[in-house]
């Protein structure tokens, strides 16, 4: 089985060119991105089993509310 959310939020702040990460609830991929999110893209479709999380801190930490 894959990881949890908080597991994937480790490994995108460990690695300096992870700006995003998608995650994956059924199987609990985690997909690291380069892509910088600026939380204003369209969202193209719902989907409740997958989800895009961006860094929004300066120090490059991602916070997860």
């Amino acid at each position: 089985m894959g990881i949890n959310l908080y597991e994937c939020k480790q490994l995108c702040n460990e690695k300096n060119e992870c700006q995003s990460f998608v995650y994956e609830t059924k199987n609990r991929g985690c997909y690291l991105k380069d892509k910088e999110l600026i939380g204003t893209e369209p969202l193209v479709k719902v989907n409740p089993k997958f989800f895009s999380v961006r860094k929004i801190c300066k120090k490059g930490n991602i916070i997860l509310i």
